[in-house]
């Protein structure tokens, strides 16, 4: 079997992940499985099966495909910048201003 490989990736809804085959011999009194080779080359997928005979015997042919593997991007979490705030602290006549992302008054200071 000889066919496009083009063609049997948009007929069987493939990605260019490695395609495989297999033959099946069905129906009489039992069933076989061939020897199956699947070659990509050149945009080709050509495909041989040996090691069977057959006499008003069905034969199947699948193509299946690994799924691909899924490459999920790391997520990135920004960092949470607390915005830093102003306070005016005063003891007495003196005012001193602390600016913090908590801020608190220095010992003996109270907030205004």
């Amino acid at each position: 079997l000889i066919m496009r490989s083009e063609v049997a990736r948009c007929l069987y809804g493939f990605t260019n992940a490695p395609i495989q085959a297999s033959v099946s011999i069905v129906g009489g009194a039992e069933a076989n499985v061939a020897t199956t080779v699947t070659n990509e080359s050149k945009g080709w997928i050509t495909m041989s099966a040996a090691g069977f005979t057959f006499s008003e015997k069905t034969i199947q042919v699948k193509f299946t495909q690994a799924a691909a593997a899924v490459v999920t991007p790391p997520v990135v979490v920004a960092p949470i910048i607390k915005k830093k705030i102003t306070i005016t602290c005063v003891k007495g006549k003196v005012s001193k201003k602390v600016t913090a992302v908590s801020p608190k008054c220095p010992a003996g200071y109270k907030k205004k």
